[in-house]
């Protein structure tokens, strides 16, 4: 929310309609931290829920997720960023649960390869809204069902295949792991800040130095990651902007 509202500050005329799509529609507005925030203390009032009244976690949990997508189908319910909410809810909780059992480990490296190429040709086929031509339409299912079952299932292969991949190359204490241990810590505030400055500094460029596309491109880029990175790490020196602006608890 306050990455949201930082970039609607940055973007004059003001307007309470723009401030209030922050709420209603935050499609463009980092939807992704509105709905992090979201799935996180919804999660944790589910697990009081479940500690309190001594109900089956995995159950409860399983039965949550379905509630969740239910509705999104049900009603396409799209307001304050319910539709990635309820898809991205289910990730969430299945990394809770694998992380609790720890199970889809795979011994077979046949089965992982299979895997790997299963997912390859899942991706591959892809689309943000659309059904692959190859699946079929089941007439008597809300197409955004079979949309979201297409697009969860590939993910879901993803996460198992790299779940398993991961381990066996990023296995040791070396100096590139732990690069990528740190990388990983801050690749959220890293990707926020980036999409945030971005298109000032692209303006910024095209105002003083007249460039070809291809070269603004890559200078801009490079400038962002650099920029980003310095910004990220200033945020961390404080626990409050850490916190606020970072999500660090």
């Amino acid at each position: 929310f306050v990455w949201a509202l930082f970039g609607v500050l940055l973007s004059p005329p003001y307007s309470m309609n723009k401030i209030a799509l922050i709420f209603l529609k935050p499609d463009s507005y980092c939807w992704f931290l509105w709905v992090l925030f979201w799935i996180f203390a919804i999660f944790n009032a589910v697990k009081w829920m479940i500690n309190k009244f001594r109900l089956p976690e995995t159950v409860t949990l399983i039965v949550c997720c379905l509630i969740f997508m239910g509705i999104m189908v049900l009603f396409e319910f799209r307001l304050f960023g319910f539709q990635f909410f309820a898809y991205y809810y289910i990730f969430y909780t299945l990394g809770y649960l694998i992380h609790k059992y720890d199970f889809f480990k795979i011994k077979s490296s046949t089965c992982l390869v299979v895997l790997v190429i299963v997912w390859a040709v899942l991706a591959w086929w892809w689309n943000m809204h659309e059904l692959p031509s190859w699946v079929p339409n089941i007439s008597y299912l809300p197409k955004s069902l079979l949309q979201y079952a297409y697009r969860g299932l590939t993910a879901f292969v993803a996460i198992i295949a790299i779940l398993n991949i991961a381990p066996k190359i990023i296995n040791g204490e070396t100096k590139f792991n732990s690069l990528i241990a740190e990388f990983g810590k801050i690749s959220l505030g890293i990707y926020v800040v980036h999409i945030t400055i971005i298109g000032y500094i692209n303006d910024l460029l095209s105002t003083i130095i007249p460039l070809n596309m291809e070269v603004q491109i890559i200078i801009t880029a490079v400038l962002a990651m650099v920029l980003s990175i310095i910004i990220v790490k200033l945020l961390q020196k404080n626990q409050w902007t850490a916190r606020i602006m970072l999500g660090k608890i």
